[in-house]
């Protein structure tokens, strides 16, 4: 296979290769990943379900816009930092201490942000909260609550606590929709406005919890410090192709916006977005499963076996996305119709279809990233990314049909681009680069 130095790959080797990164998700806390992300999934589409039904489709535009630009802050950014945390800590060999140089860093990039959340909401907040200013400070609060939880998942992650990373992911969404229903029962309280907050809200308890008790509980040094870690061009490179990815898949609801679409094409957009995006909010929760033991074989210089899945891992995604989209073609629209609520949100077969297709690319795409992350070397991504990105961009401008299947058909054929550019990054690699 093209790239590939040193021992020979063969079908076998490849098969085991498979098999043994299978078997190495038993056992370890993986469950409790698994167990989280469910739980989180399910209850983000409870949270939807029930405040478009209680709210209606026009009150529940300013929330659908909240959540669309946390979504695309979380991709450009906040996954980034988990991520990065995960590979820092990893490559420590557990040990938290290699953070310390870089958090001044990463809480000063998470404040700014926040602030220039806020700033955009209430510059905008006309066009996208519906004249409900003060819902601004909704979108800034929910980025230090979630930069926050996003660390000390890192934390987590990077340490193999696998069963500790899934319970902080279950807490989160569990103690959301607590408040979320407190909202929505109580009729008094059933507000665009109440029903918002309670989305930054759902970090706080966990995030207390943690602070007085959680980081009491790590295990003792019995080592010298390590070399910290700096952020450098590794988040940069990350937060660019991580974010890409994950803007492709988010990002619709806003495109709609920009095409003039009303309230209630927005809304309805977003709830199908966010019923596709169910497998892909599981899979998310296993990168770091995924990217320590990833980390450990690269820096044992053990990794070309790896690099020979990468081409499978995209024939194997094509396959599933195609499936997966001829199912979202007759059963889409209905599902939508039958959680939602009727006419108030209406997608064609096409917007389903192709909202349900992008997401399983992003999986694929999702897993080469991490083949390339775990090396050191994301801005080996950045290419790649740049690729898919003006490809969605030029779907969104010249494919032929209404706004909502367009934007349906673009994160497609962005995530689909951008997966086949990586299968060639990471067969292709020769060396290994370090991150700043």
């Amino acid at each position: 296979m093209a790239g590939m130095t040193g021992n020979s790959v063969t079908a076998p080797s490849l098969l085991r290769s498979a098999s043994g990164m299978l078997s190495g998700l038993r056992g370890d806390g993986t469950a409790w990943l698994l167990i989280g992300s469910l739980v989180a999934g399910l209850l983000a589409y409870v949270f939807s379900v029930a405040g478009g039904r209680v709210l209606g489709s026009a009150a529940f535009a300013p929330i659908a816009n909240l959540w669309t630009l946390q979504y695309v802050i979380m991709a450009i950014l906040l996954f980034a930092i988990e991520q990065y945390e995960v590979r820092a800590v990893a490559a420590a060999g557990g040990d938290v201490r290699a953070l310390h140089g870089a958090w001044p860093i990463l809480w000063t990039i998470v404040i700014a942000v926040a602030l220039g959340a806020t700033a955009l909401l209430f510059v905008f907040a006309e066009r996208l909260l519906l004249g409900q200013a003060d819902l601004a400070l909704v979108g800034g609060a929910w980025v230090i609550t979630a930069g926050a939880f996003g660390m000390v998942r890192g934390i987590y992650g990077g340490r193999a606590e696998y069963r500790l990373s899934g319970i902080a992911t279950a807490a989160d969404w569990i103690a959301r929709i607590c408040f979320a229903l407190l909202v929505l029962v109580v009729v008094a309280f059933a507000s665009t406005r109440n029903l918002a907050w309670t989305l930054p809200a759902g970090a706080v308890p966990f995030l207390a919890w943690w602070w007085l008790r959680g980081r009491k509980a790590r295990a003792p040094h019995t080592t010298a410090a390590p070399e910290r870690s700096r952020p450098g061009s590794y988040l940069a490179g990350l937060s660019f192709a991580n974010g890409t990815l994950q803007l492709l898949l988010g990002i619709g609801p806003l495109v709609v916006v920009a095409l003039g679409e009303s309230p209630s094409a927005v809304s309805a957009f977003f709830v199908t977005a966010a019923l596709a995006r169910a497998p892909f909010l599981i899979g998310i929760g296993f990168v770091p499963r995924v990217l320590t033991p990833l980390t450990r074989m690269a820096e044992a210089g053990d990794y070309a076996h790896v690099r020979g899945l990468a081409w499978l891992v995209v024939a194997g995604t094509v396959a599933l996305a195609a499936i997966a989209g001829i199912a979202a073609f007759f059963l889409g629209p209905p599902i939508v119709s039958l959680l939602y609520g009727g006419a108030q949100f209406t997608v064609s077969d096409v917007t389903t279809a192709g909202a349900v297709a992008a997401v399983i690319v992003a999986l694929g795409a999702l897993g080469l990233n991490q083949v390339v992350l775990a090396e050191g070397r994301p801005l080996a991504l950045v290419p790649a990314w740049t690729i898919g990105l003006i490809a969605a961009a030029a779907a969104v401008v010249f494919v032929p049909v209404d706004p909502l299947p367009r934007v349906a058909l673009a994160m497609l054929v962005g995530q689909l681009v951008a997966a086949i550019c990586l299968a060639v990054v990471v067969t292709s690699a020769h060396a290994r680069g370090k991150p700043a």
